[in-house]
């Protein structure tokens, strides 16, 4: 298992020079991946291990993401800052599996255009030092054609969950907000995002 980012391990403070034209690197040749007829992404230090919500059911733990616009030629880093990437998947997909009781083949999809779902570990949640797989996601969207990228859950609430086959750029979430002094539990909660306002929203269950 990826023992992730350790938080504790100086910034060398060096900027490293970088040809922005013809990218050299293993990963690159590796995991290029081309999108949308539009773009190139590739990851940064890419672990993979089954069981994800998205399209290949294979989560992709990794450092950071690449695009490139095909279009301009122009490349942009998702993150300029240290997290681990737990997962991500594009926002449009559909896939099909067997159902158990049934053996029927179900699909199961979703749709937010031509967006990127990143899972995303940006606090030491655990307080071990590290960033990895045992903290606590953040959902974050990116859109390429804009290079914006928006966290969009409130304050304090973390991922737990993808629900799948909702209408067109509607996500739905499992959330939880996170228990800081430890006194107090608090229950899973439902979380609507709207890709084209870029907005969500928490559905508070009263008499929970």
């Amino acid at each position: 298992m990826d023992r992730g980012i350790n938080l504790a391990k100086e910034e060398t403070g060096k900027e490293e020079a970088v040809e922005k034209e013809i990218i050299q690197s293993d990963e690159v040749e590796r995991e290029s991946r081309v999108i949308w007829k539009s773009f190139i992404y590739y990851p940064t230090e890419l672990n993979r291990e089954d069981d994800s919500s998205g399209p290949q059911k294979i989560l992709h733990h990794a450092r950071n993401l690449t695009f490139i616009n095909l279009n301009n030629g122009k490349l942009h880093k998702v993150f300029e800052k240290k997290v681990y990437i737990y997962d991500y998947f594009p926002g449009d997909f559909s896939k099909t599996q067997t159902s158990f009781s049934t053996q029927e083949e179900i699909t199961d999809s979703i749709d937010i255009g031509n967006k990127f779902i990143i899972l995303v570990m940006t606090i030491d949640t655990n307080k071990d030092g590290y960033l990895n797989y045992k903290d606590k996601a953040r959902i974050f969207i990116y859109d390429p054609s804009e290079e914006k990228l928006s966290d969009i859950l409130p304050e304090n609430y973390f991922y737990e969950k993808i629900l799948l086959n909702t209408k067109k750029n509607t996500l739905a979430f499992i959330v939880k907000k996170l228990n800081q002094s430890r006194k107090q539990s608090y229950p899973s909660q439902i979380f609507l995002y709207d890709s084209l306002i870029d907005k969500g929203m928490i559905i508070i269950d009263d008499e929970k």
